[in-house]
């Protein structure tokens, strides 16, 4: 039989999925899968497994929310690509924004079964100078709300959690000046926000530029909001987030291989909504079709 890892989050959404462990389980045994089972122990425990072990394996199956996910694409980027094994998922967070872009299914057994199937798709993923990120790479306005809600918090009131954490850091936005530069383009300004993505679904919302969105096309899709100065500079933004104005001035889209991010101060980044660090450069790359994920 092929061997398979299969690493869940038990504290994820309500810890539901251990309610279905053994109907998962008999899933992968009935695809010709011998599954090797591990709940996580702490942060970083999948991640560290993948890199240690992940290569002795012919299939990884993680399951949680998409900080879950992010620590196994950063351990199968730590394999050599010849031996990385194909990585399948089951959602079980709280937006589950990478599962949105799939369409993968939200059910846990029948996202088993997608998981244990033969359907793989090569996948970009996003390198951050030394780390790696499956979706998107964010500073500036309500970033830290993903890594600063509590796991309990997440569990109780779901997706309002995270409603609830960004209107008590409304106080914090300030604007961040941050010079941004790709093979063709560079601008210095001062942005409330940034993020370089490769997603459809942003907080459980559908993304501003979806429609330019492939998610193997070896690209970055790169929004920055500018500051904001006034009421009327407010609403402006507002309408032209929500027609979708790709002209507007508040903002710059771009699409680029290659991004860089660069500032006087040190800036908090978030990756798949997890801390990324602090830093004053940041250079952002595209590695075309890294992973194989099952779908």
């Amino acid at each position: 039989m092929k061997k398979l890892a299969f690493i869940y989050n038990p504290g994820t959404g309500k810890a539901k999925i251990l309610q279905d462990i053994p109907e998962i389980i008999d899933i992968f045994v009935k695809h010709g899968f011998e599954p090797t089972v591990l709940p996580t122990q702490s942060r970083n425990f999948c991640a560290d497994f993948i890199k240690n072990e992940g290569s002795r394996f012919d299939r990884i199956v993680v399951s949680g929310g998409d900080g879950t996910l992010h620590e196994a694409v950063n351990g199968l980027m730590a394999i050599d690509p010849s031996n990385r094994p194909p990585l399948g998922y089951i959602p079980a967070g709280t937006t589950n924004d990478f599962a949105a872009s799939l369409s993968l299914e939200l059910k846990f057994p029948a996202a088993a079964q997608q998981a244990a199937g033969a359907n793989i798709l090569p996948l970009d993923v996003g390198r951050f100078n030394d780390k790696y990120f499956s979706y998107v790479a964010a500073f500036g306005a309500f970033t830290s709300v993903a890594y600063d809600t509590p796991q309990s918090f997440k569990n109780v009131f779901g997706h309002a959690a995270y409603i609830i954490k960004g209107i008590q850091s409304i106080s914090d936005i300030r604007p961040l000046e941050v010079t941004v530069t790709t093979d063709n383009f560079t601008e210095t300004g001062k942005f409330i926000y940034g993020m370089a993505s490769n997603t459809l679904s942003l907080a459980g919302v559908k993304a501003m530029n979806d429609t330019l969105v492939d998610l193997n096309d070896g690209l970055f899709e790169c929004i920055l909001i500018r500051q904001i100065k006034s009421v009327a500079d407010l609403n402006s933004l507002i309408a032209d987030l929500t027609s979708r104005n790709r002209e507007s001035k508040h903002y710059l889209l771009l699409q680029s291989p290659k991004i860089t991010f660069t500032s006087a101060e040190k800036i908090p980044w978030t990756l798949d909504g997890e801390f990324g660090g602090e830093e004053t450069e940041v250079e952002i790359e595209n590695m075309h079709s890294a992973i194989n994920f099952v779908r």
